[in-house]
């Protein structure tokens, strides 16, 4: 069982088109869309002491998110106006992410003798979490830092000295320069994985191995509303992806019971490849099932 934390941001979504409020965030989408797939999920964060507040606990808590460390904070939570054209969604911040930027959350010793019990922790950067990253490092526990389409190169590579994986959207960018970026980030710092979501056109995974392309599924479906699409992908990838790791290192050679023997690099190699396609498929799936309801889940 994997044990996923979504800590840091978390808005309301007010979407015009449909005259609707949806509760979200990045890391809000990721701890749901996690417990969806089956695995223990939190979310730490702060909300504000409004209305909006209480809709984002009230959702976590309705779909069984962990929520024993979010603070509520005097002030707004975040807000965003969401539009939709034929299904695709346009952002625009409302509030500047609320409370989460003038209050964000600390870690104590207390979160984080809680997050040693995690598999992955995903933050992004509307969470204002990179002063308290450092932290989870030092517990050794992977980080996996979404910069969304709000990154350079220069934070990208800021990110990659305590990131595990990064992930950030590249829409409107060449496949050639997304590739330099990709191949550039991994073995910087801590990164060992990059995943670049490109809307349509798929997503591009650099492992430090093999470089991995993938179209989007449902390519001709009409969809409903794209909002946390990408969401959608990274949390049926990674959590696809980390539980095959858990499973390879599980079924190693035990020394007290088993003659000697080593699995050929080739081998290793093979079951790496399967997984990481395995993963992006998952992910694919999961976005597209996202993309035909309205709201982020």
């Amino acid at each position: 069982m994997l044990h996923i934390i979504g800590m840091g941001d978390n808005v309301v979504d007010i979407n015009v088109t449909l005259g609707q409020r949806f509760p979200g965030g990045n890391s809000v989408n990721v701890a749901i869309f996690s417990q969806y797939l089956g695995y223990r999920s939190s979310f730490m964060g702060v909300v504000g002491n409004d209305e909006e507040g209480d809709l984002v606990r009230a959702a976590l808590n309705d779909k069984n998110v962990d929520t024993r460390y979010i603070q509520t904070k005097e002030g707004e939570t975040g807000k965003c106006r969401i539009e939709l054209n034929n299904g695709d969604r346009t952002i625009t911040d409302i509030n500047d992410l609320g409370v989460v930027r003038t209050d964000p959350l600390i870690l104590d010793e207390e979160i984080l003798d809680y997050i040693r019990t995690a598999d992955l922790v995903h933050t992004a950067c509307y969470g204002c979490m990179i002063p308290e990253l450092h932290k989870i490092n030092a517990i050794q526990i992977p980080i996996l830092y979404d910069y969304s389409d709000k990154w350079t190169e220069e934070k990208l590579v800021e990110v990659a000295e305590f990131s595990t994986y990064i992930l950030f959207s590249g829409r409107e960018r060449p496949l050639e320069e997304l590739e330099a970026y990709v191949r550039r980030l991994v073995g910087t710092g801590r990164c060992e994985m990059v995943i670049c979501t490109m809307g349509k056109r798929g997503a591009m995974i650099y492992d430090g191995r093999e470089l991995y392309l993938t179209k989007a599924f449902g390519q001709d479906v009409r969809i409903v509303d794209s909002t946390a699409a990408g969401d959608a992908f990274i949390t049926g990838f990674i959590t696809t992806y980390l539980l095959g790791k858990k499973h390879f290192n599980l079924l190693q050679r035990n020394p007290d019971k088993q003659i000697e023997w080593t699995l050929p690099d080739e081998d290793e190699s093979d079951y790496h490849r399967s997984l990481v396609r395995y993963a992006i498929n998952k992910g694919n799936m999961q976005a597209l099932y996202t993309c035909m309801h309205e709201g982020s889940f």
